[in-house]
């Protein structure tokens, strides 16, 4: 996972970073260890989760890749999607990133998409952070 501490060691433009969105399969499983349960989806806590929502960061100018966020999920929406994405995308941009660019591959992705450029897909929306900034969509 991301620390604030390794951006600090990046060198501006390292901290330009790609943030790829990839749903991982999963078996639903509850374990208990250290006091607390896992494997509940956060969408729905009630139920085990099925999916984890992974959150990927890839530096347009370096080598660097990490994994953001991992977020467990049932039955995963675009607007539960579009929360989480802009939990991250604001956790990363407060850490130091600047993330211009998410990359998606699936039909709820696509339809987060959609929903945050006003319901037509575009290339392009204002980057939830940052006034003057766009975010781009692939």
């Amino acid at each position: 996972m991301l620390s604030v501490h390794k951006v600090q060691l990046m060198e501006p433009h390292e901290r330009q970073v790609i943030l790829l969105l990839d749903g991982i399969y999963v078996e639903p499983k509850t374990t208990y260890k250290g006091g607390c349960l896992t494997g509940m989806a956060s969408n729905t806590p009630s139920e085990q989760a099925s999916t984890v929502q992974t959150f990927m960061t890839c530096s347009l100018l370096s080598a660097n890749k990490d994994v953001a966020a991992m977020v467990p999920v049932k039955n995963l929406t675009a607007d539960y999607l579009k929360v989480c994405t802009l939990k991250v995308i604001t956790m990363l941009e407060s850490a130091g990133y600047y993330v211009f660019c998410l990359i998606s591959d699936n039909r709820v992705n696509r339809n987060m998409f959609a929903d945050s450029c006003g319901g037509d897909l575009k290339p392009f929306v204002q980057h939830p952070c940052t006034a003057h900034k766009k975010t781009f969509f692939v």
